[in-house]
């Protein structure tokens, strides 16, 4: 039975810091923090939101090297993006 709860424990903790990285979210949004921390907050908890989904549940921490080299390709790519992206998102004014 323990080594059934150490997983369990551990994907509870995991989905914990979820709820509690979607409630950071949430009040972030209902504070009304200017837009360019805003973005900042969104996109910072969304990649710590998506490493805790990928190594956890997705048991990517039991991969070899070789995942982690072809896993540079899309993470570069979005940080490119992201940051080509991120002036015409931060600096565009809504009426």
């Amino acid at each position: 039975m323990t080594q059934n709860a150490a997983p369990r424990s551990r994907y509870f903790v995991i989905w914990v810091w979820l709820v509690v990285l979607t409630v950071a979210y949430l009040a972030e949004r209902a504070v009304g923090v200017p837009r360019h921390i805003a973005l900042a907050i969104i996109f910072g908890i969304a990649l710590v939101k998506a490493m805790l989904v990928a190594w956890n549940y997705m048991h990517l921490r039991h991969e070899g090297r070789m995942i982690f080299v072809i896993l540079l390709v899309p993470i570069l790519l979005f940080t490119i993006l992201v940051l080509l992206l991120l002036p015409d998102i931060a600096l565009v004014h809504h009426k």
